[in-house]
């Protein structure tokens, strides 16, 4: 029997990573919301649109140049904490609207009926 000082499962703990807080809480907490609320209506954000986001929220909070750089390593690390993968594909696509998807139809094929439309 392997003592735990010797066992895989130590030599994988002393490789293990962990999860730091990030240094302004308030400003991160306050940039995920802001994400979340407009990913959720379906509309794209992209790195630099984070970025200048957390610049306002961070000049809105009081919270001096010197204290955060917005870099991309700090954009990454925000991504990683919040487990955002994708940027440019982010939410999910509103759904469409039925009754104007069924309207449009018939109307287009009242025009290709009336006259003589074919695929040619």
């Amino acid at each position: 029997m392997k003592f735990a000082s010797q066992s895989v499962t130590t030599e994988k703990l002393a490789s293990r990573q962990t999860l730091k807080k990030p240094k302004l809480e308030q400003l991160d907490s306050v940039l995920f919301k802001w994400f979340s609320a407009v990913s959720s209506e379906g509309k794209p954000v992209t790195g630099p649109m984070i970025v200048e986001k957390a610049k306002k929220f961070g000049q809105d909070l009081g919270v001096a140049e010197s204290e955060c750089n917005y870099s991309d390593g700090w954009l990454r690390n925000f991504k990683f904490r919040h487990g955002i993968r994708r940027l440019d594909v982010t939410g999910e696509t509103l759904s469409a609207n039925q009754n104007s998807a069924e309207k449009y139809k018939d109307e287009f094929e009242k025009i290709v009926a009336d006259n003589d439309l074919t695929p040619e």
